[in-house]
């Protein structure tokens, strides 16, 4: 199982006018992160609000890209905000620039405040995602100019330039939640990326399930690459409790202001595009998220991330840099690689070699 970790490039607090260190923090807990042994870092798109700055998942994943030696990736795109033969060229010029070392995650989009903005029907965005994702497989996969011809986009005779330096493309990841979106992506031959929030992992167990089952049935799955399904989980390592249970939270506070967000409900959002933290319908408990999220000191962390290995996850992906200080996220992000990634890989180097 290989490792990732997401960075959001977020702030809970009420926005500031400006944000000076926003980006140069995140840059150095990227640094730290590659340094200590994780295989993939993963960068958002979120648009119009002072919770994820993160308008341009390409250009913050060339900028950390540059200054790491793992592989870089978006997590995710989302496609409905964009022409999909813009999205083509961006992640073109990625894999270039990086060499090889990008990774494309691809999404719908997940809340109507930034579908609103643009003036897009959020209803319509799972249709016209999936259109985006015929198109870019279309462009790449042909060494000649296409047309196409669809419900949201018609256009004739377009090739993009730059080709990326991976063929046909780089590994291209769907954001998915539900069986059916899981079910595509895997029928098409692409990786899924899945996040369950605050539910067990018997909801990831099941997915992996709807996953392995729609690529068992693909036509030719001969001619398909390895086919990987990732988890994203909010963690925190740390020996003390008190700062553990701070940390849980703010990962309450983060569910909150996420769902808030995603209902897009106008009380809730400031003239600044902030939103504060409230109580939300069927909201988990601080017990739900210590149970199923990976919190905890190395040990138990450690305990953790041996279920999603034997669940059968291909990448556990982390999301380490969730709103508290740089220093206590920095000191997270180190204990877990060296306190939880590399004993896991000790522990699977000595079974293998006895």
């Amino acid at each position: 199982m290989k490792f990732g970790i997401f960075f959001s490039y977020q702030r809970l607090g009420r926005p500031e006018l400006t944000d000076d260190t926003l980006y140069p923090e995140t840059l150095r807990e990227a640094i730290a992160a590659d340094r200590v042994g994780f295989d993939q870092i993963w960068l958002p798109e979120h648009h119009l609000t002072p919770y994820f700055q993160a308008p341009s998942a390409f250009m913050t994943a060339v900028q950390i890209g540059l200054n790491v030696g793992c592989r870089v990736g978006t997590m995710a795109s989302v496609l409905p905000y964009h022409h999909p033969l813009r999205v083509a060229g961006e992640i073109a010029v990625a894999d270039r620039i990086l060499e090889g070392r990008f990774d494309a995650g691809l999404a719908r989009g997940a809340w109507a405040h930034e579908f609103r903005k643009f003036g897009l029907d959020f209803n319509d965005s799972g249709q016209r995602f999936w259109e985006e994702v015929e198109i870019l497989l279309k462009a790449w996969h042909a060494d000649t100019a296409i047309d196409h011809s669809g419900q949201f986009y018609q256009f004739d005779d377009a090739i993009v330039w730059p080709r990326p330096v991976q063929r046909p493309h780089p590994p291209l990841w769907i954001a998915a939640q539900s069986d059916q979106s899981i079910a595509r992506a895997a029928a098409l031959g692409l990786n899924v990326a899945t996040w369950p929030h605050h539910h067990p992992n018997e909801l990831i167990r099941h997915r992996l399930e709807v996953f392995r089952d729609a690529v068992a049935e693909r036509e030719e799955p001969e001619t398909a690459v390895e086919q990987e399904f990732s988890v994203l989980r909010v963690a925190h390592v740390s020996d003390d409790q008190a700062e553990r249970e701070r940390a849980l939270q703010v990962m309450l506070d983060n569910f909150r202001v996420n769902r808030l967000y995603h209902n897009d409900t106008a009380e809730d959002i400031d003239e600044h595009g902030y939103v504060a933290p409230r109580p939300v319908p069927d909201e988990p408990s601080i017990e739900q998220l210590a149970d199923n999220l990976v919190v905890g000191d190395a040990r138990e962390v450690l305990d953790r991330v041996e279920e999603y290995a034997a669940l059968g996850v291909d990448q556990l992906i982390l999301h380490l840099s969730f709103g508290l200080e740089h220093d206590v996220t920095i000191a997270s992000i180190e204990r877990f690689g060296n306190e939880v990634i590399r004993p896991f890989r000790e522990r699977r180097e000595g079974r293998a070699a006895s």
